[in-house]
């Protein structure tokens, strides 16, 4: 995800829009530290990863933006966006397939 993204600012500058890239290595610790200080900068943040929105680590650390880098709570909703995979269906596994009840 992190080569998506670089791309995407690459674009993005060439439409003379600036934007900083944070790779976060780790999630335990999280660098809030770092995030918040490039959100406080920019007023805006857009977290991404290539599964899916729901559930995810993307919700938590947009979650932790919103509390974290904004005054404002009405501010946080416009300036801060999550990008994932849709929401769907998956397909059982082989092994849930086998261990699945019988309805009767």
């Amino acid at each position: 995800m992190l080569t998506v993204c670089l791309k995407a600012a690459e674009r993005l500058a060439e439409e003379g829009v600036q934007c900083e890239v944070i790779d976060l290595r780790t999630l335990v610790p999280l660098d809030m530290e770092t995030v918040v200080k490039s959100v406080r900068k920019t007023h805006r943040a857009i977290v991404a990863q290539a599964e899916w929105r729901n559930v995810s680590m993307v919700s938590e650390l947009a979650a932790r933006i919103c509390e974290q880098a904004f005054d404002r709570p009405r501010c946080a909703g416009r300036a801060s966006r999550r990008a994932g995979c849709a929401d769907c269906r998956t397909r059982r596994t082989s092994s849930e397939r086998r261990f699945r009840t019988k309805r009767t």
